[in-house]
């Protein structure tokens, strides 16, 4: 008797745009200007590539209008930020810490619709390799640089799988993110303290 073959469950997929409101960031000058308000500024490197991004305090800064002409591109608690612009494709959750930093060109902003699909959810797909296969066949370039429009975002098909497994993929994206930052906080100070004791053969008195 033949064992019918296992079926890999298949969750449905939908564009993106029917999910979530997707928008570029701000064409920023940093020169320094006695005009406007400094305001904090979120680039691609502010992004570490788990999915991490940078706190406002921790933030390049630019002095920025107040008003409509900056509201609408200030992050808010939960928007997944992607790279637009650059040699790198990375991902980010934004957390209470960045809230209000305004979102550079480099960079879109993706605002969803959290009661379809979470934020998290979305963000630990788009850095397995099925969501990096995704985004990558979308970007182009004739300069050899990563370049994603918000047309071709919109129209992203992304998977919608049940609320239970959304929630369990948010919480072990959070559960490696937060494992990140622990990991390169250790891997930092075991490089001070060794660059500490480097410093200190080189300055000591040589004893006989």
């Amino acid at each position: 008797m033949n064992r019918p073959e296992a079926r890999r469950q298949r969750h449905p997929h939908h564009p993106l745009g029917d999910l979530a409101e997707v928008f570029p960031g701000l064409s920023v000058a940093r020169k320094k200007s006695d005009d406007g308000v400094d305001t904090p500024i979120i680039g691609v490197g502010d992004l570490d590539g788990a999915g991490n991004v940078a706190a406002a305090a921790d933030l390049e800064r630019a002095p920025l209008p107040l008003g409509r002409a900056t509201d609408g591109y200030r992050v808010r608690p939960g928007d997944v930020l992607l790279t637009a612009r650059g040699t790198q494709l990375k991902v980010g959750l934004v957390d209470e810490v960045t809230d209000g930093a305004v979102l550079s060109a480099n960079l879109l902003c993706i605002r969803l619709r959290p009661d379809r699909l979470l934020p998290g959810a979305l963000a630990a797909w788009l850095i397995t390799t099925r969501g990096q296969a995704a985004l990558t066949g979308r970007y182009h370039s004739t300069t050899g640089l990563l370049a994603l429009t918000t047309p071709v975002m919109r129209g992203l098909p992304v998977p919608l799988p049940p609320r239970a497994t959304q929630e369990r993929a948010a919480a072990l994206f959070d559960a490696t993110r937060i494992g990140y930052v622990a990991a390169q906080r250790a891997a930092d100070a075991r490089q001070a303290l060794g660059l500490a004791v480097i410093t200190s053969l080189f300055t000591s008195e040589d004893r006989p």
